[in-house]
């Protein structure tokens, strides 16, 4: 069935939208693209799904 299909959002994934995504957007996951060459921004984007989740 289709709900059990996990959903990961791969559009443009910040640590000011991460948290979005994963709490109110339904997705299961992210894949994040550019921000993960920023060091600073990808642990950003870690730690809002971490602590939000």
């Amino acid at each position: 069935p289709a709900q059990k299909v996990p959903i990961l959002y791969g559009g443009s994934v910040k640590a000011d939208n991460a948290e979005l995504f994963v709490k109110e957007g339904g997705v299961n996951g992210l894949l994040v693209g550019s921000a993960s060459l920023n060091p600073k921004e990808f642990i950003g984007i870690s730690k809002a799904i971490v602590t939000k989740k």
